[in-house]
């Protein structure tokens, strides 16, 4: 057993000048949270539970909700669509879902939206969150997050 904490050591950082000639630390290289080539193995979706936050960015959640559903349906995907109509309805909506095998969640809405379909999926008493994938529709107005998966519009989501 050890006596406090364990020592690490790290080499030497390095330094770069800077204001007033002060050492600094080089910033560290950028990388991306998330990649939307993720993917590790095809999922073959059959049905759509999607998940639609009306108040989103300029109140537009439903109308990019019902063109993302027209898409899904000219892919032979089933659709179903549910709109939320408090905060953290999202939640409860997801953590109700029967789901099976061939389906898939998919927020549309912004970066709260999502926050709640994710906090709905793993309050789940299954398993489904190592099966079923979730879908980001950007429709918010910062869209924090689908910007950094590099998800442009809803086209891309799709």
């Amino acid at each position: 057993m050890i006596d406090g904490p364990e020592k690490v050591f790290f080499g030497e950082p390095e330094y770069k000048s800077g204001f007033w000639g002060r050492k600094k630390l080089q910033p560290p290289v950028r990388s991306p949270h998330f990649s939307n080539l993720q993917v590790k193995e095809e999922y073959r979706v059959k049905r759509a539970h999607v998940v639609i936050n009306p108040f989103s960015g300029k109140k537009k959640g439903v109308d990019v909700g019902n063109l993302v559903i027209d898409e899904l349906t000219n892919s032979k995907i089933v659709s179903q669509k549910y709109v939320t109509e408090f905060p953290n309805h999202a939640i409860s909506i997801v953590e109700n879902l029967e789901l099976e095998s061939g389906d898939t969640i998919i927020t549309v809405g912004g970066d709260g939206s999502f926050c709640e379909v994710i906090s709905g999926f793993l309050s789940r008493k299954d398993d489904a969150s190592k099966n079923i994938p979730l879908g980001l529709v950007p429709a918010g107005t910062g869209n924090s997050q689908a910007n950094d998966m590099k998800i442009s519009d809803y086209m891309d989501a799709i």
